[in-house]
């Protein structure tokens, strides 16, 4: 049976306990780069996944370069959302 507890400390995770890292100050157009260790704890591909959530959330873009298995990540916030996806165009009738 589950145990009841009448208090307990969660420890903050990802964005529903807010985040630890400074992405306010990190989105502030320059280019970074963070090294895992001295700026995050996480895996790099956790920390590029993480700036597009922050990016999106607050109507930025953001440039990632992370290569799979390594401790740095480059990145650069920029104004603005995202180019919007071109709407498909429609086939032209045939003319009789």
């Amino acid at each position: 049976m589950a145990k009841v507890l009448a208090s307990y400390e969660f420890k903050s995770f990802g964005s529903n306990g807010g985040s630890k890292l400074p992405w306010s100050e990190w989105a502030d157009g320059k280019i970074r780069q963070l090294q895992r260790g001295e700026d995050f704890e996480c895996k790099g591909v956790t920390v590029a996944t993480m700036a597009r959530s922050y990016a999106k959330k607050n109507g930025l873009k953001v440039k990632v370069s992370h290569k799979k298995g390594s401790d740095v990540v480059v990145l650069q916030f920029s104004k603005g959302s995202p180019e919007p996806t071109p709407a498909p165009a429609t086939p032209k009738k045939k003319s009789k």
